[in-house]
């Protein structure tokens, strides 16, 4: 069984003033299913750096939840985690794959941006292609207009590091 780093949102529990990681338990279910283990990775950047040194993940899924501090979120310490584990993915050419908010976060580490829109939180969309189906979105950032070499530039970033 593959083991996979899940990083986490983080939720504010204001009657127990605390900070708290959360996951909703459908990707444990959702990976056992593919034949993998979520192992799900706190955000506290000092953790997940010994987790890492310690641990061989055989892949690495960004979640969604929270906002990018840089886009008025509130929580650094989820985008400094994801920024490790982006780093060691790619230093180690271990498989990355974001959703949502981990798909921002890849953006903005290769120098992407975002921009707030309105109309589009919990607003269906249909998908068509290989698979077709309504979407809901939950968020209320797009990806700003980008340069056209940033998946370009994503591929050389990792065959640079390949060679060295």
């Amino acid at each position: 069984m593959k083991l996979i780093f899940v990083t986490q949102r983080i939720d504010e529990a204001v009657s127990y003033a605390e900070r708290r990681d959360a996951l909703d338990q459908r990707w444990a279910v959702l990976l056992e299913k593919l034949g993998c283990a979520a192992l799900p990775v706190p955000n506290h950047p000092k953790t997940a750096a010994a987790l890492l040194e310690r641990v061989r993940p055989d892949g690495i899924l960004l979640t969604g939840g929270n906002n990018p501090a840089s886009c008025g979120g509130n929580a650094p310490e989820r985008d400094e985690t994801d920024a490790r584990l982006i780093e060691y993915s790619l230093d180690r050419s271990v498989p990355l794959f974001g959703v949502c908010r981990g798909m921002q976060s890849i953006l903005l580490y290769f120098g992407g941006a975002l921009e707030r829109i309105s109309g589009h939180v919990a607003v269906c969309h249909d998908v068509s292609g290989a698979i077709s189906r309504t979407a809901v979105s939950y968020t209320h950032l797009r990806a700003h207009e980008t340069g056209r070499n940033l998946v370009c530039r994503l591929l050389l970033e990792k065959k640079k590091k390949e060679k060295i």
